[in-house]
């Protein structure tokens, strides 16, 4: 994961590409790290029988539109540059119908923190009929986190011990439990928060 700017907003972890059907049924899901350009992920999101493609404008590019047209595809990419009249009704018409797949970044951002983004949006879809899996959606998360360098931060009771120990300007008992993980390591905490970003106690990252 990796950290961008977006305006004068630093943000930092993963985003998720996704590519449905016009009607919204997810087919293809990649991820990156933030920093990484939409655009990108387009040939990745494509299943190869597609005759009309529809995007947001970070998706749209002059030789882009201009291979898929010499193949006899429908390019409807909201395009970019300088809006006039014409195309601001061009693009709202083409955005009818790719809104349609913002319905699914709805639903993960409703989830809340609860597990990774990737593996938060494909046991939603799941859930909702959206998407299709040879592999059971439980399964499948079993399998990808099993693959991940990652170890559990279990909530012990030396680490409950520890976290009292800390010395903060307020008292959410959310702000403790990061302290440790029972093993002496001391997790990084990617936070926006100045209060815990100021601490010593912390391996503190900004977002």
């Amino acid at each position: 994961m990796k950290q961008t700017r977006k305006g004068n907003q630093w943000y930092f972890g993963m985003k998720v590409h996704v590519g449905s059907d016009a009607r919204g049924i997810v087919h293809t899901v990649t991820t990156t790290d933030a920093a990484t350009a939409d655009i990108t992920q387009l040939d990745d999101l494509l299943h190869g029988q597609e005759r009309t493609l529809f995007g947001d404008q970070a998706s749209w590019k002059q030789a882009d539109k201009a291979q898929w047209e010499a193949s006899g595809g429908v390019y409807r990419i909201n395009r970019r540059g300088k809006r006039t009249t014409n195309w601001g009704r061009i693009n709202q018409a083409r955005s009818r119908t790719r809104c349609r797949v913002e319905h699914i970044f709805h639903l993960v951002k409703q989830a809340g923190p609860i597990f990774g983004e990737w593996r938060r949006m494909k046991l939603l879809l799941a859930e909702r009929g959206r998407v299709r899996s040879e592999t059971a959606p439980t399964k499948w998360v079993q399998l990808m986190v099993s693959a991940l360098p990652q170890r559990e931060a279990a909530l012990t009771h030396d680490v409950a011990t520890a976290s009292r120990q800390l010395t903060l300007s307020h008292e959410d008992p959310a702000d403790r439990l990061p302290r440790g993980d029972g093993t002496g390591a001391v997790p990084t905490l990617v936070t926006g928060d100045v209060r815990l970003l100021a601490s010593t106690d912390y391996a503190v990252m900004a977002n």
